[in-house]
C-alpha cells in the first residue's frame, strides 16, 4: 500500500466521505496498528468529527479502547461496565460506527463499509455490534488468544515452562518444571496465586525481591502478586501493574515469624507469549512454553 495510503469511501454515506479525519500513525499506540490489513472504521461522533482507523486488527477491542481512552475518568476499566453502562456511554458521544474488512492488497479496493451500528441500536451494544461484524466477516478467527481465555477464566494449568533473563546481569534461565498452575484475576484489587519462584536459583530470587530483607526464607513467601493499576486491556494482551507481597516469613531459631516487607512493583504482561513479570531493572520472568497446551478453567 505504499507509504500513501489509497483510502476507499465506498458504502460510507455521501455526507461523511468528506468529512473523514483518518488518524495519523504516529498516533497509534498499538503495534498492531502499524501492519497492514485488518479493518478500516470510521466513527461519526455526536461532537461532529468524524474520525477514520485503518489496520484494525479487532474493532470491537479498539472501540473499547477508544472509549476508555477518551471517554472514562474512572479507575474502572470499560470491560468492567455492564452492558447498559457501555450503552449508554457510547449513546453519550457516538452516532454512528462503519467497517470494512480486508484480508489483504487484493480486496482492498473491493471491500465496503458497512454501518455496524448508529445511536438508535439501544437493543445491542457498539462493542457486540463489532464483534458480531468480525465473525460475519473473518469466520476463520475461532482461536482466542492467551489474554482473551485469562480474562474468561480464573486458572491456567499444565504450564511446564519457565524463562529468566536479566539485563543487569546477562543471567538467563530456561527450566522446565513439572505442569504447574496459576490462578487470578486480571481485575484491579484482585490476586495472583502461583507456586513458581521456588524453581530458580537462589540468586535470581534474591534479585528480583528488590526489597529483599535478611534472613528471610523467599522460598516460603508468599507467591502471590496484586493488581494495583490497569495499564492496557487488547484482544491480544493486557498490562497490569502488580505488587510482591506486603509479608514474609523469617526463621529465627528454627520458628517462622511472620514479617512486614516493602511490596515491589512488577509489570504484568500476558500476551500469546505466555505471562511475563518485570521488574525495575528489566529483569524478567515468563511463563511461557506452548500455550497451547495449557488448560484454561474457573
Amino acid at each position: 500500500m505504499g507509504t500513501t495510503i489509497k483510502r476507499i469511501y465506498t458504502g460510507l454515506p455521501e455526507h461523511l466521505v468528506k468529512e473523514v479525519l483518518w488518524v495519523e500513525r504516529n498516533y497509534r499506540i498499538n503495534e498492531l496498528s502499524h501492519q497492514p490489513g485488518g479493518f478500516d472504521i470510521v466513527i461519526e461522533y455526536k461532537s461532529g468529527n468524524v474520525l477514520g482507523y485503518d489496520w484494525i486488527k479487532r474493532p470491537s477491542h479498539y472501540i473499547e479502547k477508544i472509549l476508555q481512552t477518551e471517554y472514562i475518568q474512572e479507575e474502572k476499566g470499560f470491560h468492567q461496565l455492564t452492558d447498559d453502562e457501555q450503552n449508554a456511554l457510547a449513546l453519550k458521544y457516538i452516532r454512528a460506527a462503519y467497517a470494512r474488512n480486508y484480508k489483504d492488497k487484493k480486496n482492498y479496493d473491493s471491500a465496503v463499509f458497512k454501518q455496524v451500528w448508529n445511536s438508535s441500536m439501544s437493543f445491542n451494544t457498539i462493542v457486540k455490534a463489532l464483534c458480531a461484524f468480525e465473525e460475519d466477516t473473518v469466520p476463520f478467527k475461532n482461536r482466542l488468544t492467551v489474554a482473551e481465555k485469562f480474562m474468561k477464566h480464573s486458572k491456567i494449568s499444565n504450564i511446564k515452562q519457565l524463562n529468566y533473563f536479566s539485563l543487569e546481569t546477562g543471567i538467563v534461565s530456561k527450566s522446565f518444571t513439572k505442569p504447574f498452575e496459576v490462578s487470578g484475576s486480571l481485575e484491579l484489587g484482585e490476586m495472583f496465586h502461583w507456586d513458581i519462584f521456588s524453581e530458580f536459583p537462589t540468586q535470581i530470587l534474591e534479585e528480583l525481591w528488590l526489597n529483599k530483607q535478611p534472613d528471610i526464607r523467599i522460598s516460603d513467601m508468599s507467591t502471590t502478586l496484586q493488581v494495583t493499576a490497569v495499564i492496557e486491556v487488547f484482544y491480544n494482551k493486557v498490562v497490569l501493574q502488580v505488587n510482591s507481597p506486603s509479608t514474609g516469613i523469617r526463621m529465627v531459631n528454627d520458628i517462622p515469624t511472620i514479617i512486614k516487607l516493602y511490596p515491589t512493583p512488577f509489570t504484568l504482561i500476558v500476551n500469546d507469549n505466555g505471562i511475563h513479570l518485570f521488574s525495575k531493572d528489566k529483569s524478567c520472568i515468563t511463563i511461557g512454553g506452548n500455550p497451547d497446551e495449557w488448560v484454561f478453567s474457573d
